[in-house]
């Protein structure tokens, strides 16, 4: 006697559901959160739980640490401050530190502001003066003294603007640089004032508050063991903040439709490639990546205990996040298998 087969998911939720069900029995994370955007529709689920003391499942408020997805917001903010006369994209980096603070330089022209938002600066991943007193929340003690004393004895690995190489140090040398043109107190006072208020994301922040942190998940390493969240100083540009679901479905939607927000321009200019490796290769923009051969733009995210991803292709009109408390890279694998079930 012939069995009858398993029925197929046939709707875009119900094959995300069954994707999400495979990822939790495959140990990506104890819970997670998956959202899109498709056919003008926003669609988001919490899978699995929370972790920790909380067995309930995750929900789009649930806040996560997004890590490098942070990348993506100093990106804007560099084209804010070029709106706002500033600084230029094309300005030394020498111009906006101290007079006593002195950069090397290689080859035959100085590091710009756009080689540090495109990884092109040859500046290392991470200082060498990165000593973290904990390591397990390794960028707390990261200060602005650290950081001055790390920049004269860098050694850079290749000219500025010629070579890709993926750099924190970078990133979060040009946070500092820009929250100290605006005379702002911080990244996360910048972050309010230009992106996050503007754009009405209203649980996006680095620092949370008394009832954020109530929705705030478990740092957590994958199978659940207890990790910590991270605290970031001097380089909280390159991975501060902490996000919902819901709030990243926001922005994916912003950037979707840059024209109908407060922020058109500079979300526009943050997505213009600024450095292209050549066919089959990864370009850059301001802080987003575009896929190879492709127009999509994304950006992923891990910290200690938490993955992210984020990627939207506006021709298509589609975006797709998922947030989760694991050190489990296979976020990445199941976010290109939701937006392939996009299709």
């Amino acid at each position: 006697m012939l069995g009858t087969a398993a029925a197929q998911p046939t709707s875009v939720t119900e094959k995300v559901d069954a994707l999400a069900d495979r990822y939790l029995k495959d140990g990506l994370a104890v819970g997670f959160v998956i959202g899109f955007i498709a056919d003008g529709k926003t669609w988001s689920k919490g899978y699995g739980r929370v972790g920790g003391d909380h067995d309930e499942a995750p929900t789009d408020r649930t806040i996560y640490e997004i890590g490098s997805i942070t990348k993506t917001f100093t990106g804007i903010l560099l084209a804010c401050a070029v709106e706002r006369k500033e600084v230029a994209v094309d300005d030394p980096v020498q111009k906006h530190l101290p007079k006593k603070v002195r950069l090397p330089q290689r080859g035959e022209r100085p590091i710009r502001l756009v080689d540090l938002v495109t990884h092109t600066s040859g500046l290392p991943r991470m200082p060498h003066n990165f000593r973290p007193k904990d390591p397990r929340n390794p960028f707390a003690d990261y200060d602005t003294a650290l950081l001055h004393a790390a920049l004269p004895k860098i050694k850079l690995a290749s000219d500025a603007g010629k070579t890709y190489a993926y750099s924190n140090f970078g990133s979060g040398l040009l946070g500092h640089l820009l929250c100290g043109k605006a005379g702002a107190k911080d990244y996360d006072a910048l972050l309010l004032a230009r992106v996050t208020g503007p754009l009405g994301l209203k649980d996006t922040r680095c620092r949370l508050n008394d009832a954020m942190r109530e929705r705030f998940a478990p740092a957590l390493a994958r199978g659940g063991r207890k990790r910590l969240a991270w605290d970031f100083d001097a380089l909280a540009g390159c991975g501060a903040i902490r996000s919902t679901a819901a709030d990243m479905l926001v922005y994916a939607r912003a950037n979707l439709d840059p024209k109908g927000t407060k922020l058109g321009p500079a979300l526009e200019a943050a997505q213009r490639v600024r450095y292209d490796q050549g066919p089959g290769k990864t370009a850059v923009a301001l802080g987003w990546h575009r896929v190879p051969n492709g127009k999509s733009l994304w950006h992923n995210g891990g910290t200690g205990g938490f993955r992210s991803f984020l990627g939207f292709d506006r021709a298509r009109g589609r975006a797709v996040v998922i947030l989760a408390n694991t050190t489990s890279r296979k976020v990445d694998a199941l976010a290109r298998e939701v937006m392939k079930a996009l299709e």
